[in-house]
């Protein structure tokens, strides 16, 4: 659990915190926890550090693919396949020098020949047949990348030779039988012991409230963990990357909810590794990670002992969290003298 202090917010839909308190909370600054909020802006910009110079990034031609499909039954909010392609697709057009386009169940010829970098979000079919590997081991072996998100380490009819053959490419996947899952808070560690570069600067812990998998099946030592995940006793790959065939794979188990995709921190996690895989500098796609992600700004402390706070000259606005789902308002609540 996140512990805000200075700040109050929260995910719509967040409950358990009752309007009395939340209302105490603002007026004696009281730290107020909440799971699943959004980040402050300060701890993502501090995270991300000094913008680059003008000028000084990268623009070279980088094409993108990003492969979808069907929603596979999934409540409304997860696996929603489409909703991600859109997000995505979005903030890498606004990159320059990026182009980017969407592929529905696996990349046409074309698309494999063009791209840098192919991303997978989505259960893939069980019917790749050797036909699909082949371009797979192709493009690999020409030096690009290819990421695959959460859903895309299942595949419909999971038990099939097809798990085998995906996990000899990307490290680990589902296999029906052996995998488990566990929806929830989970705490992303990295190892200080083992640190993976991509990892360097960030937090130890990160929590996210999203979907764990576990007992995954693959070759653990052909991969290179980035965070892991303790569960009963037992530390599980959440976050990691492979070299193969001169070509450059990364994997998150996280993003199973679509809220995880607008997550700041969650979205320097996944660049980092998308950078990697293709090739870039991580800042050259700094912009992402803040453009319609969901933060809030921080409240100076010294605000709430203002004498112009205390003569009832200045009203604060309180976030929309609290008016909607806390007190139950349909118009901003406003806390002054």
């Amino acid at each position: 659990m996140r512990r805000l202090t200075g700040s109050i917010t929260g995910w719509v839909g967040l409950p358990s915190v009752s309007a009395p308190a939340a209302l105490a909370a603002v007026l004696a600054l009281t730290p107020l926890a909440v799971d699943g909020a959004p980040r402050l802006r300060s701890e993502i910009e501090s995270l991300l550090g000094p913008a680059p110079a003008p000028g000084s990034l990268s623009a070279r031609p980088l094409a993108v693919v990003w492969v979808w499909g069907d929603g596979d039954g999934h409540p409304v909010g997860s696996h929603d396949f489409s909703a991600n392609r859109d997000r995505w697709l979005g903030l890498f057009r606004s990159v320059p020098g990026v182009t980017a386009s969407s592929a529905y169940y696996w990349p046409t010829a074309e698309q494999w020949s063009a791209a840098d970098l192919v991303i997978f979000d989505l259960r893939l079919r069980a019917d790749l047949n050797d036909s699909c590997y082949r371009q797979l081991d192709g493009y690999l072996a020409r030096g690009r990348g290819l990421a695959v998100i959460h859903a895309g380490l299942t595949q419909f009819q999971s038990d099939s030779p097809v798990n085998a053959k995906f996990a000899a490419r990307v490290g680990l996947s589902w296999r029906d039988g052996t995998a488990a899952y566990r929806e929830g808070d989970i705490d992303v560690r990295t190892d200080p012991a083992h640190p993976h570069p991509l990892t360097t600067g960030l937090p130890a812990t990160m929590r996210f409230t999203d979907e764990a998998y576990f007992h995954l099946s693959g070759d653990t030592t052909s991969i290179q963990v980035m965070a892991r995940l303790q569960e009963n006793g037992v530390a599980w790959p959440m976050l990691w990357t492979k070299a193969i065939g001169g070509g450059r794979v990364f994997c998150s188990v996280p993003g199973h909810f679509n809220r995880t995709h607008d997550d700041a921190l969650y979205r320097i996690l996944i660049l980092r590794g998308l950078a990697w895989a293709a090739g870039d500098p991580f800042q050259r796609f700094r912009a992402m990670v803040t453009k319609d992600a969901e933060m809030i700004e921080d409240v100076p402390v010294a605000l709430w002992r203002s004498p112009v706070l205390e003569r009832g000259e200045v009203t604060l606005v309180l976030p929309k969290w609290v008016w909607t789902d806390l007190l139950g308002r349909r118009e901003p609540a406003r806390v002054g003298k």
